[in-house]
């Protein structure tokens, strides 16, 4: 018995011996030792086979293992070998973000008009959880109010065009770090061409967290409030067609958006 007792605490500290951690970095780095702090959800140290210590919060890990022991202690990825689309548990990392959202705008009010159209956003990434950017966007505006036949012309006054250019601040927050995860959003700026005014679109909705070919790669999709506030116009009054004018209205709608982000 007390053979097979040493032999057993013999081949276990072998096993030891021959294991090491591993972690992986998501800029496709890999660093082998022994973790000797570990803070989860905030950073961990390795010490490195060749005695040095690596330190690492865990926004830039991607995986942690217990691998046979090798020789190196660091290894740069040639290439990265993953192919095809998987989902993956995770929030966006620090660093730069960007967006493109395309979305459509049920009209709501005497004033609301339908309107369709993208907009494009870039910043930075500040911590997992919030994103601060500023982007431009096109819309395309209905001129039919179907909402009320006495005022079912808008029109900037002495213009038919139809267009919206909204220059906005853009915030957003995520909140759960999986591969779904609600999410708000908010852009206020301004908008330039015919429809020209205060612009503000508030948004809730869930994002989906994959990698493609091992990039980072978000889908998102939400419903919010659509604001566009209009300068100098007119209506076409029923049923003689008569302009009149006003200051300003609010052209208010529900915004249904499908976005990407990287």
């Amino acid at each position: 018995m007390k053979k097979i007792y040493l032999l057993s605490i013999t081949l276990l500290m072998t096993f030891i011996a021959m294991a090491e951690d591993v972690v992986y970095t998501k800029g496709g780095n890999i660093y082998r030792g022994k973790i000797v702090e570990n803070v989860e959800g905030n950073y961990l140290r390795i010490r490195l086979n060749d005695g040095g210590i690596f330190s690492c919060s865990y926004d830039d890990i991607d995986k942690i293992t217990d691998e046979k022991k090798q020789k190196n202690t660091y290894v740069r990825k040639a290439s990265n070998t993953e192919t095809g689309m998987k989902l993956y548990k995770g929030l966006p990392s620090k660093g730069y973000r960007g967006f493109i959202d395309i979305a459509h705008s049920i009209p709501i009010g005497d004033w609301g008009l339908a309107r369709g159209g993208f907009t494009t956003s870039h910043g930075y990434q500040i911590c997992p959880y919030f994103f601060a950017g500023a982007g431009i966007g096109l819309h395309i505006y209905d001129r039919y109010n179907p909402n009320n036949q006495w005022k079912n012309h808008i029109h900037t006054m002495g213009q038919g065009d139809p267009l919206s250019l909204p220059i906005f601040a853009h915030l957003r927050s995520e909140f759960v770090k999986s591969w779904i995860s609600p999410y708000v959003d908010a852009k206020i700026g301004y908008s330039v061409a015919d429809k020209s005014g205060l612009y503000f679109v508030s948004t809730i909705g869930v994002r989906i967290s994959t990698k493609v070919n091992g990039k980072e790669l978000g889908f998102s999709i939400g419903a919010g409030f659509d604001f566009q506030r209009i300068h100098n116009v007119y209506e076409l009054k029923y049923p003689d067609y008569w302009p009149l004018a006003f200051d300003s209205v609010d052209t208010n709608a529900i915004q249904i958006v499908f976005g990407v982000d990287l």
